[in-house]
């Protein structure tokens, strides 16, 4: 071979190998890079992507000391998720509260307690002339029909005891006649009747408070956030009680000379009309602006409720007290449940804070997380007092098939009214009833769902409870509801169904009942 062409030749081969030697090079720093890139991965919490495609995620809702409850799960109903492959278990706890429960506004919430200074028990009039600002009365006047009922709507701001219903008395001199006047507070969210009273002339117990006159009733307590109506009715022309007891309308600003702190304010909505029949609210409602007439036919005396006044303070030494023992009850918790975590590896705590009024904001953020790190089919949303036959739920999913876009599977409660008092009690949403939603013993939703509450969890208000909260959020999308009576909504349900063998969840349950349930369920 010629000397040059070999040598041309050579050359050639050199840079190729050198060319070939370099891609091994990068290609080996890429694989080390990706390796790098794997481990931190598979390194990082369970809360991070998973490759692993679930068919089925069950979520618990699980409060932060309910260690033994866990551990129940595990060794029964969730051992068949670990069983299963495609199924995962996990348990959702929040942050700790740092107010002691006794230190709260409401035990169900973490907001800290505001006591009022001791009031003496003073009496409070809701409507009187005083509260409104001289203005002319020559419209003021009006020609009520027989049985017309008048009223106006008021909202409390602060706990309060009702002690007297009153009525207005223009002339200030008494009743007359053998007539009588009824004044009755209703909730005016629900429409139902709470407490009333009749006035007449020959009441020995009326007490004037200028144009007013009152007459005890039983003390009855109204809480904060109390939306009612408060309505007068009997004036009317055969009623001899008209004469001296004709109600009054003014024109000014409802609230204008009520001190900040008045533990109850007037809404602008007037209230008349013939009521449908007795013990239902009047049903014309006026908007009341700066001209238009606001009826001044009914008020009531109240004082503030005794858990507001400051009789039952703690002393400065009591609350540091309560603080410092929650502090050390709550740095015990967390170290029991890190050391349950570790065990386990099955717990996902949330930034939210684990009380009962943030459970819709805890599901949220755990919609949140999961749609950003794991990849399943259907989410399973429970609480930790439920008993689930984990084998039947799957059956239930196969059976959904290709139906796999908005999906909501549970026992759903219709028509459900909304409460104003007590732990259910809802302190956003107005109407009467909610909108369909799926009881709290577990729900299946598919993930398309969930994603889209993930996806707009920014502009979603929470509302009373997680599982009202779902329905209120999946209006928007117009999910399909899968209704299963299996899917029982309480223990007392599923007790009066005869306890029957084939229930996907019963809910409500202590330890031992759980143990009973699922001994029965495996022998």
């Amino acid at each position: 071979m010629n000397p040059t062409v070999r040598f041309l030749l050579s050359g050639l081969l050199l840079s190729v190998l050198a060319a070939l030697a370099l891609l091994y090079s990068l290609d080996t720093t890429e694989q080390q890079r990706d390796d790098a890139v794997f481990a931190s991965a598979t390194a990082k919490s369970a809360n991070e992507r998973s490759p692993e495609i679930y068919r089925l995620v069950l979520a618990v809702l699980s409060a932060r000391n309910h260690h033994e409850r866990r551990h129940f799960i595990r060794e029964t109903w969730g051992k068949e998720v670990r069983d299963k492959a495609g199924v995962k278990l996990e348990f959702v706890v929040g942050e700790e509260c740092s107010v002691p429960v006794k230190l709260r506004e409401d035990p169900q919430s973490c907001e800290q307690r505001q006591w009022k200074p001791d009031s003496g028990q003073e009496i409070h009039e809701a409507v009187s002339v005083g509260h409104e600002s001289p203005s002319p009365v020559h419209d003021c006047q009006r020609i009520v029909q027989p049985d017309e009922t008048l009223g106006i709507d008021f909202e409390l701001l602060d706990d309060v005891v009702i002690t007297h219903l009153g009525v207005y008395d223009q002339a200030q001199d008494g009743l007359h006649g053998t007539g009588q006047l009824l004044v009755e507070i209703y909730d005016s969210v629900l429409e139902k009747l709470i407490v009333s009273q009749a006035l007449s002339s020959g009441d020995t117990e009326l007490e004037r408070r200028g144009h007013f006159l009152y007459k005890p009733v039983t003390n009855f307590a109204f809480p904060k956030g109390f939306l009612g109506s408060v309505v007068a009715s009997g004036f009317s022309a055969v009623n001899a009680a008209v004469d001296v007891a004709q109600p009054r309308c003014n024109t000014a600003p409802s609230n204008a000379s009520r001190a900040s702190n008045d533990p109850m304010r007037l809404r602008r909505r007037s209230r008349h009309g013939m009521a449908a029949a007795a013990g239902f609210l009047p049903p014309m409602v006026e908007s009341v602006f700066e001209r238009t007439p606001r009826y001044l036919a009914a008020s009531f005396l109240y004082t503030a409720h005794p858990t507001t006044a400051g009789k039952d303070v703690p002393t400065h030494d009591a609350q540091l007290y309560l603080i410092k023992e929650h502090r050390h009850q709550s740095f015990t918790r967390a170290q029991l449940l890190d050391a349950e975590q570790a065990d386990y590896g099955d717990i996902v705590t949330v930034a939210t804070v684990d009380t009962y009024r943030t459970l819709a904001d805890k599901l949220m953020a755990y919609m949140k997380l999961l749609v950003d790190s794991t990849q399943f089919q259907f989410l399973l949303k429970t609480d930790d007092d439920c008993m689930l036959r984990v084998p039947a739920i799957l059956n239930g999913i196969a059976t959904i098939g290709g139906d796999l876009t908005r999906v909501w599977w549970g026992r759903f409660r219709r028509n459900w009214s909304v409460e104003r008092f007590g732990k259910w009690r809802e302190l956003d949403f107005t109407g009467k009833v909610y909108p369909p939603f799926a009881c709290g013993s577990g729900s299946v939703l598919s993930r398309d769902a969930v994603a889209w509450i993930a996806s707009n969890s920014q502009s979603l208000k929470p509302y009373q409870g997680e599982d009202v909260s779902l329905g209120m959020w999946l209006l928007a999308i117009g999910v399909k509801h899968w209704d299963d009576e299996r899917w029982y909504c309480s223990a007392d349900a599923y007790h009066t169904a005869g306890n029957r063998s084939d229930y996907l969840s019963v809910p409500n349950l202590t330890i031992d009942q759980m143990r009973d349930l699922w001994r029965k369920e495996t022998t």
